[in-house]
């Protein structure tokens, strides 16, 4: 995250230094050219090869959002900026830690940044916009205008009303118990402390007071302490309406291209009656907006491109032949019979969807079992007539084709298939050397007690010290015997400590050459899966 300068944050009344509590640096899979790309393609743009682009991301910490990019297209030219002294001295210490060649960080104000700092395929700004003066944020759009290549994009993150509303009052509750104390560790250690006890007092007649006051504290339990300080102790902190923000736009002849989750623009998601009455409002827009009042919508994350970039919203189900698919979903059921009704579980909890026709059945189960390296459409029509002739279900390639079009289309744009600009450079299995994503090596060596790293999907995965340690291992050089050996060691020597599922230390006599060489096993099996292995 970037601020202006310390000087605009006084006028705010208070400084929040990013050096004195360094914002934790992680990837955000929307953020990411390769996505911005598939949404923009889906839309009628026609944007710049996200493969060997020039990207410049605003307020990039340590380089956690950016170097993975960097590093999956090596032809990119990667370049970061923060006014934080420390984040951007760590991010280069791991870039050249790394060898990353075509990766640059700056420590730069952005209200330094002209026309003559160059042009840009796609800008991204998480983080900032919402936290900076108002001269700050003019500055940004000014820089999408004059920075952004002809056919470029922009991806700007902030608060969103009406949501804030009722987070603001929050927020407003947690700076003044903040301001009691003095450093970022006791202002956070206080605020959580604060929720709790809000809470667990809250009179039964403030009903929807407590509603609100849960919601934060659950929100808080699934965050880190510099997102808490961060995010909502600032000094600033400026929600927008959606339509706010497009006007902001038009001034700098900018135009909104839509949201960078597509299912949240897609009307039918919102139910038969509102689909059917906002459908009536041609401008997309007021259409959103609408359904950020009826979502109590509180954070958007936009997509922008400079005004006189055609679009076309009328969405042709043939243009999924471009991408890749992935599946956000499972099967309830074991090995489903495609010939039988089958229910599905939706990824993110939100409920199920069921099938009956095998045809269809036939195309969500082979998308399903391609697991997480994104399949081609040409792939999954071949998977889904295989599965169709294993059960004596003869279909013609030229029905199956755009049955599989006309879902990929319908489901991704209701959350339930991703698609990719690109297949992912991953493993399937275990190789008999494995090696391990250069990203995630990098962060398991310098914190071995992180717990979680970033894979090869540009998504964290959860682990633990005894992961973190064996993923230092996977160099190539070394094959699961020789990994036990020397996990086994690590362990006899204290370096990581195994704990049961109650959370209390392994007896020494429970821990075997062949419980550690289970441990190993399953673990490299999980990296395959979670895109942790490239090799």
């Amino acid at each position: 995250m970037v601020q202006a300068s310390n000087a605009a944050a006084e006028k705010a009344g208070e400084v929040f230094s990013y050096d004195e509590l360094p914002y934790e640096s992680y990837v955000y899979k929307t953020t990411h050219p390769d996505h911005l790309y598939v949404v923009g393609r889906m839309f009628g743009m026609n944007p710049p090869d996200f493969a060997t682009a020039r990207v410049l991301e605003l307020g990039c910490a340590s380089g956690g959002n950016l170097f993975p990019y960097a590093v999956r297209y090596p032809k990119s030219k990667c370049v970061g900026v923060d006014l934080s002294v420390e984040e951007i001295n760590e991010g280069n210490r791991i870039r050249k830690e790394m060898g990353l060649k075509n990766a640059e960080l700056m420590q730069k104000n952005i209200m330094e940044i002209g026309k003559d700092f160059g042009a840009f395929d796609y800008i991204i700004c998480h983080g900032v916009f919402s936290w900076v003066p108002d001269e700050v944020r003019d500055r940004i759009l000014v820089l999408c205008r004059d920075n952004l290549s002809k056919n470029g994009m922009a991806f700007i993150s902030y608060n969103a009303y009406p949501g804030w509303h009722f987070t603001g009052a929050v927020r407003n509750i947690m700076k003044y118990h903040a301001g009691l104390f003095k450093t970022p560790q006791e202002k956070v250690m206080q605020v959580r402390a604060l929720l709790n006890f809000l809470s667990d007092n809250m009179p039964a007649g403030n009903a929807v007071v407590k509603q609100i006051i849960d919601a934060e504290r659950e929100t808080f339990t699934k965050v880190n302490d510099t997102y808490i300080y961060h995010d909502h102790l600032s000094g600033i902190n400026s929600p927008y309406y959606l339509h706010e923000f497009a006007d902001m736009l038009a001034k700098h002849d900018l135009q909104y291209v839509g949201d960078t989750n597509v299912n949240t623009m897609y009307l039918k998601n919102m139910g038969e009656a509102v689909s059917r009455q906002l459908s009536k409002i041609p401008d997309i827009v007021r259409q959103e907006q609408y359904m950020d009042f009826l979502n109590n919508r509180r954070f958007r994350m936009s997509i922008v491109t400079h005004k006189d970039v055609v679009l076309n919203r009328n969405v042709d189900p043939a243009r999924i032949m471009d991408f890749y698919l992935t599946a956000r979903y499972r099967p309830e059921a074991k090995d489903p019979d495609i010939t039988k009704e089958i229910s599905f579980k939706k990824g993110d909890g939100g409920g199920h969807f069921k099938t009956t026709e095998p045809p269809a059945s036939a195309f969500f189960m082979a998308l399903f079992e391609a697991g997480k390296i994104p399949a081609s459409v040409e792939d999954i029509v071949r998977r889904t007539l295989e599965k169709l002739k294993e059960k004596g279900q003869e279909e013609d390639e030229r029905m199956v084709r755009p049955l599989v079009l006309r879902l990929g289309a319908e489901f991704a744009f209701s959350g339930l298939i991703d698609l990719h600009a690109s297949s992912v450079g991953v493993v399937r299995a275990v190789s008999k050397k494995p090696v391990a994503y250069a990203i995630a090596r990098q962060e398991a060596k310098d914190r071995p007690d992180r717990k979680n790293l970033t894979c090869a999907y540009h998504e964290t995965v959860s682990t633990d010290r005894f992961v973190n340690r064996l993923l230092l291992l996977c160099d190539g050089k070394r094959d699961a015997k020789a990994m036990a050996e020397k996990m086994m060691e690590v362990v006899r020597e204290g370096e990581v400590v195994l704990l049961d599922t109650s959370g209390l230390p392994f007896a020494s006599s429970a821990i075997t050459h062949d419980k550690i060489s289970e441990m190993v096993e399953k673990s490299l099996e999980r990296f395959a899966r979670a895109g942790l292995l490239v090799a």
